[in-house]
């Protein structure tokens, strides 16, 4: 960051806004590669690459709780990502167990997407409405995907999905009967 100011000259703000985005970025290729380095031990690279895209992707449109802490949310996003690849082919979902199983992800991501401080704002409305299509697109898309693919996969995304969603099931705010 220094060696960039050198030659840009920024701002206290914009420094302050940079070296975060660095060090967002860097956070999250570290975790990347070390879940890809624990695929190839495990040898499921493929599997692991598709839990690991869809926990990226749908977390990324629905939000969710966050750890305090780096390594709580290294080892909590591991074990979301880690678990699915590793219950997938000994699961032995019915076609009614699917069923009821799209429709809970569906009703979960219709009622609490997205959940993320940035939407409560009341002239955020109509951009948390269009990250609450998103996440039904995106959840749904990857299930159809998981369908096309082995069963393995449908498992993966089901799981992920389900995941995903306890972490933005939550109340409005202001209804807090604490």
């Amino acid at each position: 960051m220094d060696w960039e100011d050198k030659k840009r000259n920024y701002s206290d703000e914009e420094k302050i806004v940079l070296q975060y985005g660095i060090e967002l970025f860097l956070n999250s290729a570290i975790k990347t590669i070390l879940y890809i380095i624990g695929a190839i031990i495990i040898g499921r690279v493929k599997e692991t690459l598709f839990a690991l895209v869809i926990w990226c992707i749908i977390r990324k449109q629905s939000g969710g709780r966050h750890a305090k802490k780096d390594f709580v949310c290294f080892v909590i996003s591991g074990s979301a990502i880690f678990f699915p690849v590793m219950v997938s082919s000994a699961l032995k979902l019915t076609l009614k167990m699917i069923v009821i199983s799209v429709i809970v992800i569906n009703l979960i991501y219709m009622l609490y997407a997205p959940y993320d401080e940035y939407f409560y704002a009341e002239e955020r409305k109509n951009e948390k409405k269009i990250a609450k299509y998103k996440s039904i697109v995106c959840s749904n898309f990857a299930l159809i995907i998981g369908y096309l693919c082995e069963t393995k996969y449908l498992n993966i995304a089901i799981i992920i999905l389900l995941e995903q969603g306890g972490l933005i099931i939550h109340r409005e705010k202001g209804d807090r009967n604490e």
